[in-house]
């Protein structure tokens, strides 16, 4: 079994609700016992847990290893340090690249979901711009300017 299918089914569950990963992690320590005792978490959050199956997990982590991107939890080395510090840091990351420029000033490039030409142009013109100063560029791989 893939070691970050538990973490993945439970950060997609939850998804724009870092604190309910939080939650469920203080109370049950890895994601696997989450899955396992979802039923005794607030019922807000094990709703939120049922949206998404262990199989749905699978197919992210198919996905992943078919577009070449690497999954890192808060224990790799490459995990950026600043994140760590932070209340709500991604329980996981996806990385797509060089994950050594994790260790490089970040900044984050967003924007709409449905951007128009113009604004998928601008963004990838920024984003090479910052990235040829030295930055390394982070997106969510949302849909519209982040997936520039």
């Amino acid at each position: 079994m893939d070691k970050f299918l538990y973490d993945i089914w439970l950060t997609s569950s939850v998804m724009g609700n870092p604190e309910y990963v939080t939650i469920a992690l203080e109370k049950f320590n890895d994601a696997q016992s989450v899955y396992e005792n979802k039923e005794k978490l607030p019922q807000k959050i094990s709703e939120k847990l049922d949206t998404f199956s262990l199989n749905d997990a699978k197919e992210v982590i198919r996905q992943c290893r078919a577009k070449n991107i690497e999954i890192i939890d808060r224990e790799s080395e490459f995990y950026p340090e600043y994140l760590l510090n932070s209340d709500i840091a991604p329980h996981i990351l996806y990385v797509l690249g060089n994950k050594e420029l994790l260790r490089r000033p970040l900044i984050s490039v967003t924007g709409s979901r449905r951007a128009n030409f113009e604004g998928r142009e601008n963004a990838r013109k920024f984003s090479q711009v910052l990235s040829s100063m030295g930055l390394g560029v982070v997106t969510g791989f949302a849909d519209g300017i982040e997936e520039e």
